[in-house]
């Protein structure tokens, strides 16, 4: 089966979850993780049909406010 490559960036701006590419399932399961230095990177299969799909997540980026006071 082919491996799909979708961001989980694009994935939070849809507002939808994970969805298998063959079927449409939701029901997926993570069956690998690569933590990375930039990024983590899961393998996922679908619970109905095998299907995979592979996933890359940024992590996010936290910026100090400007007007922030030390106590």
């Amino acid at each position: 089966m082919e491996m799909a490559l979708q961001s989980l960036g694009e994935e939070r701006k849809t507002g939808g979850g994970l969805s298998c590419p063959s079927c449409g399932c939701r029901d997926m399961r993570t069956y690998g993780t690569i933590p990375g230095h930039a990024s983590t990177f899961r393998y996922k299969q679908c619970r109905h049909c095998g299907g995979k799909v592979y996933t890359v997540q940024e992590p996010e980026k936290i910026i100090r406010s400007v007007g922030e006071t030390k106590d």
